[in-house]
């Protein structure tokens, strides 16, 4: 990207804007030399998965024990019961982020199905398995920080109150990609989703000259976490529910729903 001209710099061409969105998402930290293949993109990780699925594998190490990693964990383990998964967490905790209820409902759960659990501990070189997935905290490009866009400490993009830029108002940011100046809120799906709306209306107001108006993002969040058979756990704040098939119901409807938004564009 070209702050000073105005440009978007492709491989084939250059195309000029007024405003532009910058709304990549993240990716999963992977090691400089680390093998294996990350959560996301998710077209690359479906690619990969339908042809691990079907060569019989025998053992797979998971890389990160948030929420992403414990619910690819058990979604897996229900797809290949025969494969040994281990599952490897940097701290003491899983889900550090959820409640200790919620903790400790998956730990159970995670050693239930069979899943061996490595907590306080980075994979290694003592340890090779047949394919590892990186679900581990998320990352920005290098170009984000090179563009010349102030950026937090990890380098995604700092964002004021209405999605802009603060170094370059004429850039606007969401998702995973831009860090909410004003609000320290985790890289979850759930914010990217909510800051759709005012996104569109302040991109609007940008090109019409009018003013923009401020995005203020809940404090409190509810999480449906599939626990891969089909049933799924409630997480919000202190609190939490489950498991159970209609919170699995609830899941898919909501998930379904929101998918199919984007199914006629046209």
């Amino acid at each position: 990207i070209g702050l000073e001209q105005n440009r978007i710099i492709c491989e084939k061409q250059t195309i000029g804007f007024d405003v532009v969105s910058i709304d990549i998402g993240s990716t999963p930290t992977i090691p400089a030399g680390a093998k294996g293949i990350g959560a996301k993109p998710i077209s690359q990780f479906l690619k990969w998965w339908d042809e691990f699925a079907q060569s019989n594998p025998k053992q797979l190490a998971i890389v990160g024990g948030g929420t992403g990693g414990v619910e690819l964990a058990l979604n897996m383990q229900h797809q290949l019961p025969a494969t040994i998964i281990h599952l490897f967490q940097r701290d003491r905790e899983l889900m550090p982020k959820h409640s200790p209820w919620v903790r400790r409902q998956f730990k159970q759960l995670l050693i239930q199905r069979g899943i061996q659990l490595h907590l306080g501990e980075t994979i290694g070189t003592n340890f090779a398995p047949e394919e590892t997935v990186w679900v581990t905290h998320a990352s920005a490009p290098d170009w984000i920080r090179q563009s010349g866009l102030k950026t937090d400490a990890q380098g995604f993009i700092l964002v004021n109150d209405t999605l802009q830029s603060v170094s370059h108002s004429q850039v606007f940011a969401a998702g995973d990609i831009a860090t909410m100046m004003n609000y320290d809120r985790p890289k979850a799906g759930v914010f990217a989703v909510r800051q759709g709306k005012p996104l569109f209306e302040n991109l609007c107001a940008a090109l019409k000259g009018q003013p923009l108006k401020p995005y203020h993002p809940q404090k409190t969040y509810l999480s449906l976490i599939g626990t891969g058979d089909q049933a799924a756990v409630a997480s919000y704040g202190t609190f939490g529910i489950g498991r159970s098939r209609l919170l699995w119901w609830m899941k898919d409807f909501i998930d379904r729903a929101f998918m199919n938004q984007f199914r006629n564009l046209g």
